[in-house]
């Protein structure tokens, strides 16, 4: 697994606001982890997309660090729709450090995009 995966103050606040109707995420989460890891480091495909599922952002210009947009969670608490949910997460992967940072988790009912403000403040302010 990774060294670290720690949550910003932002994205803690998000799961927050989120669990009360997706009691599940906590698992949910854990399993995304876990299918990152995979993907980043054992399979070694660090700055790559898969499919439609983990898209890299490439337009925000990070210091050092992949931004992905993971556009199908899957969550247990939405019944029949597996891996298809309107869950996405941003998260940055910093291979230096070994590092999975969560950035972003929103509901895309609620949001049609991220929040690029809160994306490019992360890019700017966060250094590895």
């Amino acid at each position: 697994m990774f060294k670290a995966t720690p949550y910003t103050p932002e994205f803690d606040g998000d799961l927050k606001h989120l669990k009360k109707r997706y009691p599940s995420l906590d698992e949910d989460l854990a399993v995304l982890t876990k299918a990152l890891h995979v993907w980043l480091c054992v399979l070694g495909k660090a700055g790559q997309s898969y499919d439609d599922g983990y898209v890299i952002m490439s337009n925000y210009g990070a210091n050092g660090c992949h931004l992905y947009k993971v556009k199908h969670m899957a969550c247990a608490s939405i019944p029949g729709k597996g891996s298809r949910t309107g869950l996405r997460v941003i998260c940055a992967y910093w291979p230096e450090s070994d590092t999975l940072e969560f950035i972003q988790l929103y509901f895309k009912a609620d949001n049609d995009l991220e929040n690029q403000g809160r994306v490019r403040n992360y890019v700017k302010t966060v250094l590895r």
